[in-house]
């Protein structure tokens, strides 16, 4: 089947001319639809993707941004920081690993919260030796 008109040929309102018609097995859009622009949320989730170098111990290792913050979070938090133990009792509410229903026995799951609390708890009330 041929695309040439049969008769006489007017270029108009949805006939276009025909040196400009696509071609047989010619796409409309060959790139395809464009991509949107980037959300902040999918912003964030890419920069806290990103690795960071990172000296443990006096050895060098590779971790996720975000991990490096919630380290440096628990690290400024058992130095004994006020603002930042309240901060890190709120993460820790947020993901559900306190509240009302936490209970020691729910520590023995997750060791590093009962030593945190631990640790808390000895910043606020210090015992005759630990000041020594």
């Amino acid at each position: 089947m041929s695309r040439e008109p049969k008769g006489p040929y007017e270029v108009g309102y949805g006939r276009p001319p025909l040196h400009s018609r696509f071609q047989p097995g010619q796409c409309g859009n060959p790139r395809g639809r464009p991509k949107g622009q980037p959300n902040i949320a999918n912003e964030l989730k890419l920069a806290l993707a990103q690795k960071v170098v990172v000296t443990e111990n006096g050895k060098r290792r590779k971790i996720r941004k975000s991990e490096a913050i919630i380290v440096g979070l628990v690290n400024r938090a058992a130095k004994g920081n006020p603002r930042d133990v309240a901060n890190l009792f709120q993460v820790l509410s947020r993901v559900g690993l306190s509240g009302p229903d936490w209970t020691p026995e729910a520590a023995e799951d997750n060791p590093g919260i009962d030593a945190l609390l631990e640790l808390f708890w000895r910043t606020r009330n210090p015992t005759p030796s630990d000041e020594a």
